[in-house]
């Protein structure tokens, strides 16, 4: 008895899960479609995205649109 209530609450949890990781890969693959610069995105793909490799400062593009105030 003990071992069908177990087997079902980690089928359950497994299962939870597994639509858990499958709800965040689509949010993260539409956010990257939907933000993403258009001249950049050859860059990188969605599997870096997905995977955290866009975090890489040597990936990152920063301008300061900033001039000095002259007096």
């Amino acid at each position: 008895m003990f071992y069908v209530i177990g087997g079902i609450i980690v089928s359950v949890v497994a299962f939870f899960f597994t639509i858990k990781f499958l709800f965040e890969l689509a949010a993260r693959v539409v956010s990257f479609l939907q933000n993403e610069d258009r001249e950049r995105r050859g860059d990188r793909t969605i599997y870096d995205y997905v995977r955290g490799n866009y975090l890489d400062p040597r990936s990152c593009k920063v301008s300061w649109d900033w001039k000095d105030p002259y007096e």
